[in-house]
């Protein structure tokens, strides 16, 4: 499963400070509470890491989220990959979601240089 969001800014400062604080650690951390209050009993723990950002735009931020599941006989592991990026005026958030292994790595470059080149067409 993939989520994308894109926000446009009527100035570049208003979506750098944007950036500054979707990108900060806790805000992986937040992501990662949302995902285990919705799945419910069934969530156990999560570990929010950083991770190598697939380029997008001026700066880029990327984490791998991996939340513990209780699944009949075991345990199941969800990644969420989580990217950051900005671009000009613009800011995009991308969520990548796979369970037991992390998202295909060559689907997700694919993805994200598709919403670069939204971006490009977005901001002329």
């Amino acid at each position: 499963m993939t989520q994308s969001w894109v926000f446009l800014y009527a100035d570049r400062a208003i979506a750098e400070q944007t950036y500054v604080d979707l990108a900060r650690d806790d805000t992986r951390s937040c992501i990662a509470e949302a995902v285990m209050h919705g799945v419910g009993d069934a969530a156990e723990s999560y570990d929010a890491q950083p991770a190598s950002p697939d380029p997008l735009g001026q700066k880029n931020e990327a984490g791998r989220l991996t939340i513990k599941l209780k699944a009949a006989g075991g345990t199941l592991a969800l990644f969420v990959d989580v990217r950051f990026a900005l671009r000009g005026r613009g800011v995009a958030m991308m969520l990548f979601v796979a369970p037991e292994e992390p998202f295909d790595a060559q689907l997700r470059a694919d993805l994200v240089e598709a919403l670069a080149e939204r971006f490009e067409a977005a901001l002329g």
